[in-house]
């Protein structure tokens, strides 16, 4: 059954005094694909700016918007709307055999179009996202569909979003819960 819906985000960023800003670029809109059809979108500024869309080289449409005045305070208005039909279960995209169990055998060329993903983003002197990634493939549970439930699983059940108004301790590291948030991450 196909549902309708609407999310509206909204970003506010607040200075000490006024600043001007250069071009600015955000990616809110999902990749178009057979689950789901975008109906409209919109994206709006509390400061004058001009605002267009383009696509870059992966088909992610990208909002860049450009400002023409400073301000002590700027707001970012995403709105999208659209229906989404559903997605088929994991069993009607049957993966290749070199993909059934994890780590999933890549090719050269999906080295190089993952490696930015591949990478660590933050330190990890303790292991403990290390840890807690490899837990999702523990003992001689390694069939990447397994692997996907439990990761989906987790994230569903134990993790929520909660707006953030202040920043993070500055000690937080991301791999480790903030505790100005609900989602954590199992130790």
């Amino acid at each position: 059954m196909a549902m309708v819906g609407e999310i509206t985000h909204t970003t506010t960023y607040r200075y000490a005094k006024p600043v001007t800003f250069g071009t600015h670029r955000a990616m809110f809109l999902p990749r178009r694909g057979a689950s789901a059809r975008l109906l409209s979108w919109s994206a709006r500024t509390s400061l004058p700016s001009k605002i267009h869309w383009i696509s870059d080289a992966r088909s992610n449409t990208v909002t860049v918007v450009e400002f023409s005045g400073a301000g002590g305070e700027l707001t970012f208005t995403f709105k999208v709307r659209g229906v989404y039909f559903g997605v088929k279960g994991i069993e009607a995209f049957p993966l290749e055999a070199r993909a059934d169990e994890v780590p999933v055998q890549y090719s050269p060329d999906e080295w190089i179009d993952l490696s930015g993903y591949l990478r660590p983003h933050a330190d990890d002197a303790d292991g403990s996202l290390a840890a807690w990634t490899k837990s999702f493939v523990a003992g001689d549970q390694d069939q990447t569909v397994d692997v996907l439930h439990r990761i989906l699983t987790t994230f569903r059940d134990n993790f929520t979003y909660r707006s953030r108004e202040t920043e993070p301790s500055p000690r937080w590291r991301p791999c480790e819960p903030d505790p100005a948030l609900a989602g954590t991450m199992p130790g």
